[in-house]
């Protein structure tokens, strides 16, 4: 994808370089801000051809940028949902809509070379447009560079702590199994569940296995993630905890089944339960 970028700017760069500054200002002039090759002369004629190209390259890379880049985001928070039990300030979702305003800022860009620069320089309110645009465009990155805390580098270091509890003697099916046994009763007796911003690194220290067995044991012997499995049982705690307590905060119930936030909580709630925690405190209140 790099490539014809280099290229681009290279026989651009040395095209500048090499142009007088009469082809320089027809250039400008004629091709820039007409659009138009008619009266270009000299070096300004394949710098122009080179400036089409590229407007042809960038709209036919558009879309396998903007598949690659969805895909790689799918693969991230499947692996999230793998590793952490809370994901809601770990998801990438800003990045989402960074993908979106690219797609959307890309197809105005290509639009507005086709128009041309001169047609924006006839009025100060034309010329708002493309400012106005790509500035929101500049905002937005810059916004999600901030509020962006999370990101691949945190899951590689949790990944190589766990490397000095690797056990390779754990292999097989039936160790397996018994892993899984080992990792219900952490649930059931220690109910490790509860613990905020639970991660599988966590179970891995606890048993002294490595990540790769947990991920086995869990995903293969429920069919769930790590995400899910964690969250389905602070919910099943949950409808203990407003079975037995109907009146209990709903905030209080959030907290000590786990969830490091109320949102995650009503999600998760709805998601597992077909109702919201509210809806179901209040049947209980009503049994």
């Amino acid at each position: 994808m790099l490539i014809p970028s280099i290229l681009a700017f290279i026989f651009v760069g040395l095209l500048y370089i090499l142009m007088s500054p009469e082809e320089t200002a027809q250039f400008i002039d004629i091709y820039l801000y007409q659009g138009k090759h008619e009266g270009l002369t000299g070096l300004a004629i394949p710098q122009a051809v080179i400036h089409d190209i590229c407007k042809g390259l960038f709209a036919t890379l558009l879309i396998p940028v903007v598949l690659l880049g969805h895909k790689h985001l799918k693969q991230y928070e499947r692996q999230i949902k793998e590793a952490y039990a809370d994901v809601e300030d770990k998801t990438l979702d800003l990045v989402h809509y960074m993908l979106l305003t690219f797609v959307i800022s890309s197809i105005f860009s290509f639009a507005l070379n086709i128009i041309g620069r001169h047609h924006f320089n006839e009025s100060i309110w034309k010329l708002s447009i493309p400012s106005t645009l790509f500035s929101i465009i500049l905002f937005i990155i810059g916004y999600v560079g901030l509020y962006q805390k999370f990101s691949i580098e945190n899951i590689e270091q949790d990944e190589e702590q766990d490397k000095d509890y690797t056990d390779e003697s754990v292999s097989g099916t039936p160790v397996i199994k018994e892993l899984r046994n080992r990792i219900e009763q952490l649930m059931d007796k220690d109910q490790l569940y509860r613990q905020p911003n639970l991660k599988i690194a966590d179970i891995v220290q606890r048993l002294g296995t490595n990540r790769n067995y947990i991920y086995i044991a869990i995903n293969r012997e429920t069919g769930m993630s790590f995400n899910e499995y964690i969250n389905r049982m602070r919910i099943d705690y949950a409808t203990t905890l407003i079975s037995q307590h109907p009146t209990k905060l709903l905030t209080e119930i959030s907290e000590e089944s786990g969830f490091t936030s109320t949102t995650s909580f009503y999600r998760n709630f709805k998601l597992y339960k077909g109702v919201g925690p509210r809806e179901y405190q209040k049947m209980q209140n009503h049994q």
